[in-house]
């Protein structure tokens, strides 16, 4: 996950022209004014909270209630206007659209300042390995700058996705699960981006993963990886954010557990078809991970910690900011 689109809390605030009593609303009232086709989803999510959702089907306005007494799954359809697709492993509906919503993440920027460290660390780097390569849009540009490049990722939706990119058929893709594969052969250095590493769930995956990466590297070989920080998870928070395409539109509820460290979001896409909507669902789980956590599950796994970075891979690490990067080096 990287984007973080508009707050509906703040969306509906400034429309004044669809929504009546905004301050009722932010108090947990709700007055709605529209002549749009209202359809009402009664839900519970997988952790059981239960919530009701009011969606305008021309999207001017999406509001989740309190949790309230039904605990029964149920849609109701007006006019037949919705079909429901059914509710998805993670990246699976989402792989088909991942790349368009998620257009603005900054790839070239991160493999830009991954470059820069390896050259003033003297990293000698040709074969590579990206973990959690989802769609391959950071593993192309490794492609594109010469690398050898392998790319692994959980979800099969997403490696058919990248196998379609360019340099697709240049790259080696492999579907497996990056806390135990086994690929058979070694790697100059192992990289992750875009908080993969962050859908961990907790120190033995981490460890579990370590170990994994560390048979697939030299003595010396280096293991570069991001993770979001506590400070963005908390300010996700227990948000309804949203984006809108030409197709279709999505919704992300999300909700950050701070004494588990655990965040959970819940995402909703209505795609249009022959004048319809089609309604698909995923539930995501990403991890808060300490200084702590990543240096004694290294050290246990037989790496150590040469650096720990901000976001601009080039200055210490801050956990106030939302991203920071670890390189490690295996023993």
């Amino acid at each position: 996950m990287y984007s973080s689109p508009f707050s509906y809390k703040e969306s509906i605030a400034s429309n004044e022209s669809t929504v009546w009593g905004v301050r009722a609303f932010l108090k947990g009232l709700l007055i709605i004014k529209t002549t749009d086709t209202i359809i009402i989803i009664n839900g519970k999510t997988s952790r059981g909270r239960c919530c009701r959702r009011i969606i305008c089907i021309k999207f001017e306005c999406c509001i989740i209630f309190p949790p309230y007494k039904s605990v029964k799954n149920s849609i109701d359809y007006k006019d037949g206007l919705i079909k429901y697709g059914g509710f998805m492993k993670a990246y699976s509906f989402f792989a088909k659209v991942y790349d368009v919503f998620m257009n603005d993440i900054p790839y070239v920027d991160w493999l830009d300042g991954i470059e820069a460290y390896m050259e003033h660390r003297n990293i000698q780097c040709h074969r590579v390995l990206e973990l959690g390569c989802g769609t391959g849009r950071f593993t192309a540009l490794l492609a594109a700058d010469g690398y050898e490049v392998t790319g692994l990722d959980l979800s099969e939706a997403m490696i058919k996705v990248a196998k379609k990119k360019p340099f697709g058929k240049r790259i080696s893709y492999v579907c497996s699960d990056m806390k135990n594969f086994n690929l058979g052969k070694k790697f100059d250095v192992v990289m992750s981006v875009c908080d993969s590493m962050n859908y961990l769930l907790n120190n033995d995956d981490m460890y579990n993963t370590f170990l994994s990466v560390g048979k697939h590297l030299e003595k010396g070989g280096i293991f570069i990886f991001d993770l979001k920080t506590e400070t963005f998870y908390e300010k996700l928070g227990e948000n309804i954010y949203s984006d809108e395409r030409n197709f279709g539109r999505y919704y992300w509820e999300n909700e950050f557990d701070k004494e588990t460290g655990d965040n959970f979001y819940y995402l909703s896409f209505f795609i249009k078809s022959m004048g319809k909507y089609k309604l698909y669902e995923e539930e995501h789980t990403q991890h808060v991970f300490t200084g702590t956590d990543i240096r004694e599950c290294a050290a246990k796994a037989g790496f150590t910690v040469k650096d720990a970075l901000s976001e601009d891979i080039n200055s210490p690490i801050d956990f106030s900011r939302d991203r920071v990067y670890y390189v490690l080096q295996y023993n």
